[in-house]
């Protein structure tokens, strides 16, 4: 038995699961990445869980086909022995329809296997499918049992999961403090998510007592590992001198590594350093380059920005026409800047004047 489940012990994203989802800042960010809707309201940001090992053995059905590589011939010998390795692979196979349609109740079948021989991948993606409801009946009760499983063996996600479970109060009582617990384990084992989560808590003060300089600690931590979202608000950290000294150019550095990611709040406040001449040299044409990249991705204050920066002609030639058109997409999302300046702008369309 393994003592601990490492990051190949995590399962396919689900077929039918979003891209990273992205939160206003006044609201907590949203885990339930790989679940269904009614899941996903006031959760926390959920690790996009990846699998590494090689999934062209797999070409699996309920039977092992004739045609089957060496490779899984072995694999289906191994777990019909009871070998819980094999058994984890085979589930993840079935789960994966890699080859062959997908079949998420032979999956299960194979996780249970693999979790009842104490593997602590297959307790993981036993609770993450009861949790989903793939392949049998969504129950958080007993998703919820089989993660702690899993955490006792050391098992990140598993632990992170836990703790988004007493965070939003799902299959468990409520409890941002025990949440705080989860996440710190999880955490410690260098999980990314985690570490994130804690950053947002201590920001915040939520489960624990508002600490800016330990929110940048965890930000931090969470940055250096690549998430964007991390480096965004580091960023917005060192921009403000918020839990560490204020450093604009720290601060540019940072969204322009999450920017390079292509996330829109790094475009967009990358563009208002460029439009301010904070933390790098003043250059409108730059700006509104990123806050073109962060609009056509949907983003609203950098429509907004991008329809002042046509209507005032900032990097660029002036287009009343453009800045209508980003002003109006702002605004279908709520945006009350922009919704003002579509209502002055039509106002003076309508002017004998005009």
């Amino acid at each position: 038995m393994k003592n601990q489940c490492d990051h190949e012990k995590a399962i396919l994203p689900h077929p039918r699961s979003a891209q990273y989802l992205r939160a206003p800042k006044n609201q907590f960010p949203i885990s339930s990445l790989l679940f269904p809707s009614n899941t996903m309201k006031g959760s926390l940001f959920a690790p996009p869980v990846i699998i590494s090992i090689t999934l062209s053995l797999f070409a699996v059905k309920a039977q092992v086909p004739e045609t089957a590589p060496p490779g899984l011939q072995a694999i289906w010998v191994q777990a019909k022995a009871g070998q819980a390795e094999a058994q984890y692979k085979l589930g993840l196979a079935f789960y994966a329809g890699k080859g062959v349609a997908t079949n998420y109740s032979e999956a299960v079948n194979w996780f249970r296997k693999a979790a009842d021989n104490g593997d602590a991948g297959g307790q993981y993606n036993l609770g993450l499918c009861y949790e989903q409801g793939d392949g049998l009946s969504r129950d958080l009760t007993v998703a919820i049992q089989w993660y702690l499983k899993s955490a006792k063996q050391g098992n990140d996600y598993a632990e992170f999961k836990i703790g988004s479970f007493y965070f939003n109060g799902e299959g468990v009582k409520k409890n941002e403090s025990e949440a705080i617990e989860w996440f710190k384990k999880a955490a410690a084992h260098g999980l990314v998510y985690a570490q994130y989560n804690l950053g947002w808590c201590f920001d915040k003060g939520r489960g624990v007592e508002r600490n800016l300089s330990a929110a940048a600690g965890w930000y931090s931590k969470a940055a250096n590992q690549g998430n964007a979202r991390a480096q965004v608000d580091l960023g917005l950290f060192y921009f403000h001198g918020l839990g560490v000294p204020k450093n604009t150019t720290e601060a540019a550095t940072l969204f322009g590594k999450a920017a390079a990611q292509g996330d829109p709040e790094g475009y967009t406040w990358l563009g208002t350093c460029y439009a301010s001449g904070t933390g790098v040299r003043q250059d409108f044409a730059e700006a509104r380059r990123y806050w073109l990249q962060a609009a056509m991705k949907g983003y609203a204050p950098a429509q907004y920005d991008l329809g002042v920066a046509y209507e005032q002609g900032d990097g660029g030639p002036k287009d009343s026409v453009e800045a209508m058109k980003w002003y109006k997409q702002a605004a279908a999302q709520g945006n009350d800047a922009a919704q003002k300046r579509v209502a002055r702008l039509l106002a003076g369309q309508a002017s004998p004047s005009n």
